[in-house]
């Protein structure tokens, strides 16, 4: 006899971070996406193209993950984590877009130093 799986619920914060920190990486993504076109797909668009299509999706996800993050925590933290999220998606990006440097290793160091040091209370 088997015995029934027990219902998984993942904890409302933890919910709401991953969320936020998905929206605000994708809307990195679509940021870093445009601003390489030209580079990497010779597609150069219009800024008003761009404003017009795609500019407002940005500011949904990006005010989404920030009002949704600081409802869990503080304001401040909110914006150091989601700043965190936005490079290390960019060098991500980079390092697969324009090869693996170790900057991006020393850059990314250092984020997470300033998030660390950012977070300690004096």
């Amino acid at each position: 006899m088997a015995l029934p799986l027990a219902p998984t619920t993942v904890h409302p914060m933890l919910k709401a971070i991953l969320l936020a920190c998905s929206a605000h990486a994708i809307a990195t993504t679509i940021v870093w996406f445009k601003a390489n076109s030209k580079a990497i797909f010779e597609l150069d668009l219009h800024p008003l193209f761009w404003w017009a299509t795609i500019g407002w999706l940005l500011e949904v996800l990006y005010l989404n993950a920030w009002w949704t993050l600081s409802s869990q925590v503080n304001p401040w933290t909110a914006h150091i984590a989601l700043m965190a999220i936005g490079i290390l998606t960019s060098f991500l990006w980079m390092s697969l877009f324009y090869g693996f440097h170790v900057k991006y290793m020393l850059s990314a160091s250092l984020v997470f130093a300033a998030v660390v040091v950012a977070k300690l209370e004096f």
